[in-house]
């Protein structure tokens, strides 16, 4: 529970402390800036809150790995290296956020969240 509330305020304040045009308030916005063309600022945006959050992901991971046992992980989100760079962390998140249309009014810190665990969970071979 600690975790992903580390998340989502993470993932809110990376979006109150840069000044920009570009906003995603769910994950109905956040998925159109990810299916944005490559070259565009929306998709440079959804490339870095897929960053920020796979940082903030690693971290709390992190300490719960050192604070208690695996099997007793409230986050469950393991990310491998290999998956920490931002386009591969939204194509995840698209993926995700396609085959679940019913959380599209969701605030996308908890659509990151459940895309994350539903593609990286802990005690998974993916790492």
């Amino acid at each position: 529970m600690f975790a992903t509330r580390f998340i989502a305020l993470g993932v809110a304040l990376l979006l109150i402390a840069e000044p920009h045009t570009t906003e995603a308030a769910t994950v109905r916005d956040l998925l159109k800036y990810c299916r944005s063309s490559i070259d565009s600022a929306e998709y440079s945006f959804c490339l870095g809150v897929m960053d920020g959050a796979a940082d903030l992901a690693a971290f709390a991971t992190g300490n719960e790995l050192i604070e208690r046992p695996l099997s007793d992980m409230t986050l469950d989100i393991c990310l491998a290296a290999r998956d920490h760079a931002p386009g591969n962390l939204a194509d995840a998140f698209v993926a995700w956020a396609a085959a679940n249309p019913s959380a599209g009014d969701w605030d996308e810190a908890f659509g990151l969240v459940a895309a994350f665990r539903a593609n990286w969970p802990c005690g998974s071979l993916n790492h």
